[in-house]
């Protein structure tokens, strides 16, 4: 064992973007083959104090140094939220300056980049309460549940969006039920469903503030459902995606093919998969293993619960989509989110790509597939009870097992029904 007086001293300035990125790959294909704890994590050092932690879907700079006989440690940021390794340098730099100058407030950063009032001059018993803006709440949240999240989920991306806000500027027992309702309609007001998701996740964060004793526990929650719908409107009700007549749809899946476009290639990907719009639009070569397609969970929010992977078999006629097979990137290039929207309206007006997934239901339905099985193609997880939970039964082999002949009749029948 190396005695702690020899290990090498971190070099001032010891890190480069290249390591950086080098480490978080490591990690993520850590977690993606199903390691834990410290085999999940890995920590850098840059020397005087820095060093950025990596665990997950999270990257956060961290400054540690001696405050008289005791350390202590700050967060300089998160490296995905645009904090690089020159701007926590000069953040690590003049904080060290600072605290040359004088010591440095328990309330650390709170106290050097004051958001709003500060609580101790509020003359109420909330001052007690330990000082947190929501950023900093945010930050602690998703430290917390990264390691519940996939590797390429995209939740972490959503809750950091929730720090850019008004509300991340807070002090997170300042939060009321107006500034939440505010929040929802300036930033996602113009689509009711995607602000009461994250309403949900304001939510999540506030309960992780009281659990941090960063909010009063015998306060309301303000971004509970019940009171944002006093406040603004509730989302519409789903209604069926138009779809198109099942005996209809090999023709014009051939028409796809015959344009071969980058977006008639996705779409007719789209159909032959049974996937949802984005989970193809985002495939990534990475995801394609062998004669399968393993789509990471949290990439559609309906789709499989958080965290569970989707496994899709690929007949031939899929794979012969896909054309020469890259190491990594997007199958189809970079699509705009309306891609294959607009692909499928100039070739077929009064139809939407989602209702594909019904014309496919409706074939095998009638081709005498049980609905376990249709669910499970469509990695269905809402609305399930009993026997129908198909994925809680099904690893990744099974999945693929069980639904190949399946998806292989629905490739012949797209390819050979007149």
């Amino acid at each position: 064992m190396v005695e702690k007086s020899q290990r090498r001293k971190p070099l001032l300035n010891d890190l480069s973007a290249a390591k950086i990125k080098e480490a978080i790959a490591i990690v993520a294909e850590a977690v993606a083959n199903g390691k834990t704890g410290k085999e999940a994590q890995k920590i850098l050092y840059d020397g005087e104090g820095l060093s950025l932690k990596i665990r997950c879907g999270s990257a956060l700079w961290i400054y540690k140094f001696r405050d008289g006989a005791s350390f202590r440690s700050m967060s300089l940021g998160s490296y995905h939220d645009g904090v690089g390794l020159t701007v926590a340098r000069d953040k690590r730099d003049d904080l060290a300056v600072t605290r040359r100058k004088s010591r440095i407030p328990r309330r650390g950063l709170a106290n050097l980049d004051k958001p709003t009032t500060d609580p101790a001059e509020e003359k109420t018993d909330e001052w007690k309460l330990k000082p947190m803006r929501f950023a900093d709440v945010v930050d602690s949240f998703i430290t917390l549940k990264s390691s519940e999240w996939k590797v390429k989920s995209r939740e972490p991306e959503n809750y950091r969006r929730l720090k850019t806000g008004t509300l991340g500027k807070m002090w997170a027992h300042q939060i009321s039920k107006t500034n939440v309702a505010t929040e929802l309609q300036t930033r996602w007001g113009d689509a009711l469903a995607n602000a009461d998701k994250m309403r949900g996740r304001i939510e999540l964060v506030i309960n992780h503030a009281i659990a941090l004793d960063a909010r009063d526990p015998d306060k309301a929650n303000p971004a509970l459902k019940d009171i944002i719908k006093q406040l603004i409107p509730k989302p519409p009700e789903s209604t069926p995606r138009a779809a198109m007549k099942r005996d209809d749809v090999p023709t014009f899946y051939r028409e796809l093919v015959a344009d071969g476009s980058p977006a008639a290639r996705a779409l007719a990907f789209t159909i032959l998969t049974v996937s949802r719009n984005t989970e193809a639009r985002l495939a990534d070569w990475q995801e394609i293993i062998g004669n399968a397609w393993i789509i990471p969970g949290g990439r559609e929010e309906r789709s499989m619960k958080e965290g569970q992977e989707h496994a899709v078999p690929l007949a031939p006629a899929a794979l012969a989509l896909l054309g020469k097979r890259q190491t990594s990137g997007l199958i189809f290039g970079d699509l705009a989110n309306h891609a294959l929207n607009e692909k499928l309206n100039a070739m077929r007006e009064g139809v939407t790509v989602h209702g594909f997934r019904t014309s496919f239901t409706s074939w095998a339905k009638a081709a005498g597939y049980p609905k376990e099985l249709r669910e499970l193609a469509k990695a269905h997880a809402e609305g399930r009870t009993g026997t129908d939970k198909a994925y809680e039964r099904y690893d990744r082999e099974d999945q693929l097992k069980v639904l190949r002949p399946m998806l292989t009749a629905w490739a012949d029948f797209l390819l050979t029904a007149q």
